[in-house]
């Protein structure tokens, strides 16, 4: 069984965004064109992922200080392997990835660096146009050149970080998209 360029591309879209926030290494990769098709190769197991992912994460939630990780692989709709790594609180609870609940935060990059590469893959989205072109709404350019996808997935933009608003703790902030719409980051 070979892997498809969709899984390739999945994959490479996971670590492009899951390795930085696990190593704590926040600087993009180069772009890298891709080569030929790999040769064929053994088949995807789940025992051979779920040793990948017992060999790799313990190593890197300790190397970073992180308490604890839930991962979960999936491969066309079905799981493939998922695990549980470190402690889930105070109390030291192992992290159950059936179970183990998790505030969604920077987990969110690596659902929408997905989303976003299956628009490209699509031919819906293309990285490097400026990204005024989706959305429904006035985006001041405060530089040039504009921003584009490429720049927003690697954490590239230029925008000043601003979470106030944003998160809170009671009742509902409203949708992001009306406070971009509204008050855009600098």
């Amino acid at each position: 069984m070979t892997i498809s360029r969709r899984a390739r591309l999945l994959a490479a879209a996971l670590c492009a965004v899951a390795l930085p926030v696990l190593t704590g290494c926040a600087a993009a990769a180069p772009a890298v064109p891709p080569g030929p098709p790999p040769a064929a190769t053994a088949p995807l197991t789940p025992a051979d992922v779920s040793a990948w992912l017992d060999g790799m994460v313990p190593a890197a939630l300790d190397r970073t200080g992180i308490a604890g990780a839930a991962v979960t692989v999936v491969r066309d709709g079905e799981v493939v392997a998922a695990g549980g790594y470190g402690v889930a609180g105070d109390d030291g609870a192992p992290v159950d990835p059936a179970a183990t609940l998790f505030r969604v935060g920077s987990v969110s990059k690596v659902a929408t660096a997905v989303a976003v590469l299956q628009q490209v893959e699509q031919g819906r989205i293309d990285l490097d146009a400026d990204v005024r072109r989706y959305l429904d709404f006035p985006l001041p350019l405060r530089f040039e050149p504009p921003v584009t996808m490429r720049h927003l997935l690697t954490h590239t933009a230029g925008f000043e970080e601003r979470v106030r608003g944003m998160i809170v703790f009671d009742g509902d902030p409203g949708p992001v998209r009306d406070t971009v719409a509204t008050a855009p980051p600098p």
